[in-house]
């Protein structure tokens, strides 16, 4: 469970370092659809870890 929190809190700072270049470079629009579509997907990607520690069990 440990490793599924490191890898998510990497992840979300990760793309929070994205989405800022991506304000920075395109403006607030294209970020903010960056930001949405990358926070589904951090979402999914957990889901799909818990769902693999829940098997391993």
């Amino acid at each position: 469970m440990k490793e599924i929190s490191i890898s998510v809190g990497f992840l979300s700072a990760l793309l929070l370092i994205v989405t800022g270049i991506m304000y920075w470079m395109e403006g607030a629009f294209p970020a903010g659809k960056f930001m949405v579509a990358s926070g589904l997907w951090i979402k999914l990607h957990l889901l799909h870890s818990l769902q693999k520690e829940r098997f391993r069990q």
